[in-house]
């Protein structure tokens, strides 16, 4: 079972996610689809890899920034009918490599122009836009989701107990 902690009527948390476990990567990408059915757009922000990661010629990707010394990268995605085939395990792959990784889910198309969007909190980026922000905090297991004031979080209460199986 996945708890969801409300931390405040825009903040909410889930615990336990740790994706190297099959099970937790399933979950992760059912947070990344309820989030992108609300809004038509995605940016991912990444600072500091694993190791670099930068993967060329993905559908549906926009590179809107990259820093090839710090390799701090900011990518969007479309909404799109392939995208949940071709994309998903891009997200989280992104997401386990980066230390700092955002995804904010909005439908401004150019809400993000450049670099200086890579340093603002949570706070600021959901203020740019009716939008939800998916990112890490301080704990590895711990994955935040914030909102702008005006839009409703979706209801995950199906992921709490959500028990994928094998096919």
């Amino acid at each position: 079972m996945k708890e969801i902690n409300y931390h405040s009527s825009n903040l909410l948390s889930f615990s336990t996610i740790n994706l190297t476990y099959w099970k937790d990567r399933i979950i992760f990408k059912k947070i990344i689809e309820t989030l992108f059915r609300k809004k038509n757009m995605i940016y991912f922000f990444g600072q500091r890899p694993e190791n670099s990661i930068f993967i060329n010629n993905i559908n549906n990707m926009n590179l809107i920034y990259y820093d090839e010394k710090y390799f701090d990268i900011i990518l969007s995605f479309n909404k799109s009918s392939d995208f949940y085939i071709d994309n998903l395990e891009l997200c989280t792959e992104y997401w386990t490599r980066y230390e700092q990784a955002i995804f904010l889910f909005s439908d401004d198309r150019d809400l993000i122009g450049d670099k200086k969007y890579l340093r603002k909190s949570w706070k600021d980026l959901v203020s740019l836009s009716d939008s939800f922000i998916l990112f890490k905090g301080i704990e590895e297991n711990v994955t935040w989701i914030g909102k702008s004031e005006l839009i409703n979080f979706p209801d995950f209460n199906e992921l709490k107990d959500y028990s994928p199986k094998l096919r």
